[in-house]
């Protein structure tokens, strides 16, 4: 974030693995805010930075959004024009439990 002191988060490429290893990634595509229209492709696994969480009211305390939270901020971010910043690495890796690992290979077929 340092190299781009305009955004308000960053955030990395998470790998996500099962029983058999490595099965996908997660938050790999660059910030656009057209993108959120069609659901969160950042993962709540961000850097943002505490004056931009403090002028936006903070995250969404509404309990119907319970979950939703960092999807929220996101929207809000992009509604005042903010931008997001990926780092271009796997920055961490998610595990699935494997009742997801045959949901996600009979998405993939």
């Amino acid at each position: 974030m340092d190299d781009t002191p305009t955004a308000a988060f960053a955030y990395g490429i998470i790998e996500q693995f099962g029983t058999d290893g490595p099965s996908g990634l997660m938050s790999y595509v660059g910030w656009d805010p057209g993108r959120l229209r069609y659901g969160n492709f950042v993962d709540a696994m961000a850097m943002v930075r505490r004056r931009s969480v403090l002028e936006v009211g903070g995250y969404v305390t509404d309990p119907r959004l319970y979950g939703w939270e960092d999807f929220a901020l996101w929207c809000t971010f992009a509604d005042r024009g903010w931008e997001g910043v990926r780092v271009p690495e796997i920055v961490a890796r998610y595990r699935l439990a494997p009742a997801l690992d045959d949901l996600v290979d009979q998405y993939r077929r």
